[in-house]
């Protein structure tokens, strides 16, 4: 059932994803070079009310303080949503740009009842200019899903996820 799901409109980027366990959680990393300037590519990342538009699988999304973004995750029948609340930090280091996001608490989030809230939701965009024309992304996440999900199904929704979110993106900047 999950799998059938995460595989409507997905937009493959068609590269493998890498997963790991470090500190006890699932982390994956996926990359992907968009036809697309760093800028334009950093630009739909950061426009945090907008993520809906680009990435189907966010019902919502609301800003509620500098940098600080409220989400909320629409997951395949019978799984419930999950939420998160994360901070985005910018920061340069050589030629590349990093876009990093950790969870954090917010007294203006709705609390989760309904929802499955993700209190280690983390990770980090590379974005890495290889013309002035093309950027690599680098797509790295704390894949915990929280939850309901079956230990077997794992492997198969993290690539699902890291397809859908470097295609969606990539469907978006190009």
């Amino acid at each position: 059932m999950i799998s059938a799901f995460l595989l409507i409109g997905a937009a493959s980027a068609g590269e493998p994803v890498d997963c790991a366990w470090s500190e006890g959680m699932p982390w994956c990393t996926a990359t992907v070079t968009i036809d697309a300037p760093t800028a334009k590519v950093e630009g739909i990342l950061s426009n945090f009310s907008g993520l809906p538009d680009i990435f189907p699988r966010i019902d919502s999304s609301s800003v509620l303080a500098e940098n600080t973004i409220y989400v909320v995750l629409e997951m395949p029948f019978p799984l419930v949503p999950r939420d998160y609340i994360a901070k985005f930090t910018r920061e340069e280091v050589g030629d590349e740009v990093r876009l990093h996001w950790v969870a954090v608490e917010h007294p203006d989030a709705p609390p989760p009842e309904s929802r499955v809230r993700l209190l280690n939701t983390a990770g980090t965009w590379t974005l890495r200019a290889e013309t002035e024309s093309s950027t690599e992304v680098i797509y790295r996440w704390n894949a915990e899903l929280g939850g309901d999900v079956p230990s077997w199904a794992l492997p198969r929704a993290w690539q699902l996820q890291g397809d859908e979110v470097l295609g969606r993106l990539k469907s978006a900047a190009e």
